[in-house]
């Protein structure tokens, strides 16, 4: 895989978990005395401290991610790819053996796969603590607007969590798919042609 795309992956899944813990720290904690003058100049520092962050709890929070989903993903591959020949992990190797472009495909498919599977944990997370934040501390907005949050929040919470949840088990399909017939198609060329030759007497 890119470095550069392994990066991107585990920064968007560390921003969506840096987001929900943003959000219970606002609500549990009194943090009106932070004042955005009191980061002037250290802007730089700052980014660099987030991002340092973000990337390190994607790391953690992705192999959290694997292993929430993991009977999830055996049990497509079971359904996918039954009695395998060989283990998961060596039929990927040999499909795209020598394949640069089924490598990065596969690597692309997998990375869009991480962060839906993240996704679908964070999202909720994400609605939940918004609305626990509404409820204790957004004082200074109306009841009607505070209803309309309540209403809101939980709407698209759940929507984009059914569309992460959707999309990950489009493409953890998809991947599997493309592994098993990719595998048989290379061990269609491994094989010798085995016809017969007839000679006339």
């Amino acid at each position: 895989m890119s470095t550069t795309l392994l990066f991107v992956e585990l920064l968007i899944i560390g921003v969506e978990v840096t987001l929900w813990m943003l959000l219970l720290a606002l609500a549990v904690f009194d943090l009106s005395w932070l004042k955005a003058a009191a980061t002037t100049g250290w802007e730089n520092v700052l980014t660099v401290l987030f991002l340092a962050i973000c990337y390190t709890t994607g790391i953690l929070f992705d192999r959290f991610a694997d292993w929430v989903f993991s009977g999830a993903s055996e049990h497509l591959k079971e359904r996918i790819i039954p009695n395998p020949p060989e283990p998961y992990v060596v039929m990927r190797f040999k499909a795209a053996k020598g394949d640069e472009y089924l490598n990065r495909l596969f690597e692309y498919i997998r990375s869009r796969m991480r962060i839906a599977r993240a996704s679908a944990i964070n999202l909720p997370l994400i609605a939940v603590f918004g609305l626990i934040l509404v409820a204790t501390r957004a004082t200074s907005i109306s009841q009607s607007a505070k209803l309309g949050l309540f209403i809101t929040i939980p709407v698209f919470g759940v929507a984009f969590t059914m569309l992460a949840l959707f999309s990950w088990h489009r493409l953890m399909s998809a991947h599997l798919r493309l592994v098993k017939s990719s595998y048989e198609g290379a061990k269609l060329k491994e094989t010798p042609s085995t016809g017969t030759s007839h000679t006339d007497e």
